[in-house]
């Protein structure tokens, strides 16, 4: 009850957080829920309304800080992966600049992880330095063939309007992944684009 009634004070407005305070017996003296509340249903967890970037960055900063500590005690192959894996939560989740630093790391570490290679490439990608992913991504696919690397080929080479260029890559890259859903949705993008261009252009 004592946080409910807080929440309000920070938003009086908020709906979901008054109904569940008069279901909880709101605007009593008593500072806690009653017996008979036991039974209520709690809603759904929310999402936090709000982010800090800076806090963001200085808790990122502190678990990166305990991992190396963890990490300077394995093999670099170990810690380059650590990275990688970092790298590839970050990414997904839109921390660009932060991803770049743990791939980055990772090659420093085993400029044989393919994976590595992989992740900055699309990186760089991301960032528009075309010539930097598709060096990264041969870089990759010079250690292991694997779908990643050749899907940001054919995704540069789509840009750049190399259309039979970019369906080699998903085809090569569905050869050894079939089930890749990104190689899929590519190729349906790609094979479009090639009955566009196949179209005989109309009579004047």
């Amino acid at each position: 009850m004592r946080q409910l009634r807080e929440a309000l004070n920070q938003r009086p407005g908020d709906g979901e957080a008054r109904a569940f305070f008069e279901k909880l017996g709101g605007d009593t003296a008593a500072p806690t829920p009653t017996s008979t509340s036991t039974a209520v249903k709690a809603p759904l967890e929310r999402i936090k309304r709000n982010f800090d970037e800076n806090t963001f960055r200085q808790m990122e900063m502190q678990l990166q800080a305990a991992a190396e500590v963890k990490l300077a005690k394995t093999d670099p192959r170990t810690h380059a992966r650590y990275h990688v894996s970092h790298g590839d939560e970050l990414l997904s989740q839109g921390f660009v600049t932060e991803a770049e630093r743990e791939y980055r790391e990772a090659i420093s570490l085993d400029a044989s992880n393919a994976q590595a290679h992989a992740g900055l490439a699309r990186v760089l990608e991301n960032n528009g330095d075309a010539a930097g992913a598709r060096a990264e991504a041969d870089a990759a696919l010079r250690l292991r063939q694997f779908a990643d690397p050749l899907l940001v080929i054919a995704r540069l080479d789509l840009r750049d309007n190399k259309m039979e260029a970019a369906a080699e890559s998903v085809d090569r890259a569905l050869q050894l992944e079939p089930s890749n859903g990104s190689a899929q949705a590519l190729k349906r993008v790609v094979a479009a684009k090639l009955a566009e261009k196949a179209q005989p252009l109309p009579k004047p």
